[in-house]
């Protein structure tokens, strides 16, 4: 039997529940629903310790998580700290905010 990457059953998300969002646009009468994990973006905490990176040409938040914490797969600390739903959308000259590595080891 193949082995998946994901495994639900020890996903931060296990237990989320899964809430919408809803935005009214009166120029086109269409309402869009967005639906989200409610863990998933988590209130941002502010560390005076964190590091400014602008997205330069090649940047993928896999490079950077291994730039700065030594673990690719850290990336989503990243993500979730600059409110990143789809890291394939962030692009050249994006400021993100990289957490401090005390915030990665409990993930370590």
């Amino acid at each position: 039997m193949a082995t998946d990457k994901f495994n639900a059953r020890r996903s931060r998300y296990r237990d989320s529940k899964v809430l919408r969002y809803e935005e009214y646009d009166p120029s086109t009468e269409r309402t869009t629903f967005i639906h989200y994990l409610e863990g998933r973006f988590p209130k941002r905490r502010v560390y005076r310790d964190s590091i400014i990176h602008v997205m330069g040409v090649g940047d993928e938040l896999d490079l950077l998580a291994y730039y700065y914490y030594g673990k690719e797969g850290l990336w989503w600390i990243i993500a979730d700290h600059n409110l990143i739903d789809d890291p394939n959308r962030v692009v050249e000259g994006t400021v993100l905010e990289i957490p401090p590595l005390r915030v990665t080891a409990q993930y370590q």
